[in-house]
């Protein structure tokens, strides 16, 4: 009955988008799996999008899917109906983010080869958003946000920076190189730790991988460049709990932070 309800729901949001659920066109969406309809329910695009990696659903003209869904503004529509509300209400009150689910996320995801990332990121391998401000390239865009970040941490020679999520060591390296800073950063990626003690072996920085849960040491400052949007809604707020090596720097250095925004 659940499993209908959110169908029913998928299917009145696409309502007027011409994208039907496995219909027979090139645009319509092929479901394999009736998790997708939960996820798309509870997460809207971002549940999509990971239900396509998890194979739940597929498309033949995925370009001509997503151009009906983007002209009809479907991420504007769907009502609250018992069984969305339900599905939010599970997003909320259980987090599946335990160690052992983030390891295995992360092997999934990551440790593919590096030069495939490496041919998709650029020089400084960033993940995440970049400064194209006063940018050219992605080299230069991926620098641009890292002088930002460094500016606002107000890094200083000798100081201890802890990378939480630190992927290929793109940030680290230019942290060390530029601000004279010890850094250490974690991950739960073996593919990318090798990379980075490569790319960081003349500096003082080091690697392991290690969950942000399982930290004890103290620091004089805490980045994670895109890691935390993985932690999840129920998690976010008590991490500095989670992770005992945070509790100073919150007190010491955010004290305007609220960890529950």
């Amino acid at each position: 009955m659940l499993n209908r309800n959110l169908q029913a729901t998928v299917e009145t949001a696409l309502a007027g988008t011409d994208v039907r659920v496995n219909g027979d066109r090139p645009c319509d969406i092929q479901v394999h799996d009736q998790r997708f309809y939960a996820a798309v329910v509870s997460r809207g695009a971002l549940g999509m999008g990971e239900s396509y990696m998890d194979g739940w659903w597929d498309c033949a003209d995925l370009a001509g899917m997503f151009c009906r869904l983007l002209k009809a503004q479907v991420d504007r529509r769907g009502p609250l109906t018992f069984s969305a509300a339900l599905a939010w209400l599970n997003a909320k009150l259980t987090n599946r983010q335990g160690k052992r689910r983030s390891a295995a996320n992360v092997h999934r995801h990551y440790d593919h080869g590096n030069e495939l990332y490496r041919n998709m990121l650029g020089r400084w391998m960033l993940y995440s958003s970049a400064n194209w401000q006063q940018a050219a390239n992605l080299d230069e865009a991926s620098e641009a946000k890292f002088q930002f970040i460094c500016g606002k941490l107000q890094l200083r020679p000798g100081q201890r920076l802890l990378d939480i999520g630190c992927g290929w060591g793109g940030f680290a390296k230019y942290a060390a190189q530029t601000h004279g800073v010890h850094v250490v950063g974690i991950t739960l990626s073996r593919q990318q730790i090798d990379l980075a003690r490569q790319i960081c072996a003349d500096l003082p920085v080091e690697f392991h991988y290690q969950d942000y849960r399982e930290l004890h040491s103290h620091f004089d400052h805490v980045v994670s460049l895109g890691m935390f949007e993985h932690v999840g809604p129920k998690k976010l707020p008590r991490v500095h709990e989670d992770c005992p090596g945070l509790s100073q720097i919150r007190r010491r250095f955010l004290p305007e932070y609220h960890w529950r925004q």
